[in-house]
């Protein structure tokens, strides 16, 4: 009942789910995916597991230079981007365009979301 990914015929660990294909980066150097630890959701990249949240709302997605990963991640009812482990600003909810995260170049990013009644669209720098 564990699950587990297969990358160049190296198992990884076993999780209790694994709820996305494996995404590599754009240089075929790295991959991440999400995975389920119980209750709990997190994202694994390169073998290693990132902070567990309550969900994994997006797909990670690597940056077009293949050196950040970014994705949405949920606790309670806070949504928010998780861009290379560091938690962006919270909000309602996080409506990514077309179910994902933009990265605009190797540096900047952005997303939709929601907070009360309103949309925002979100441009996130990364330093």
């Amino acid at each position: 009942d564990n699950w587990l990914v297969v990358v160049d015929g190296e198992e990884g660990k076993r999780y209790d789910g694994i709820a996305t294909s494996p995404i590599f980066s754009p240089d075929s150097q790295h991959v991440a995916y999400s995975a389920k630890v119980g209750d709990n959701w997190l994202v694994v990249v390169d073998g290693e597991e990132g902070k567990r949240y309550d969900g994994i709302a997006t797909s990670p997605i690597f940056s077009p230079d293949s050196q950040h990963v970014a994705y949405g991640a949920a606790v309670g009812n806070k949504r928010f981007v998780v861009v290379d482990g560091k938690e962006g600003k919270g909000y309602d909810g996080v409506t990514i365009g077309g179910g994902r995260i933009i990265f605009d170049s190797p540096d900047s990013l952005h997303y939709l979301a929601l907070k009360g009644a309103s949309i925002y669209l979100v441009e996130e720098r990364i330093k």
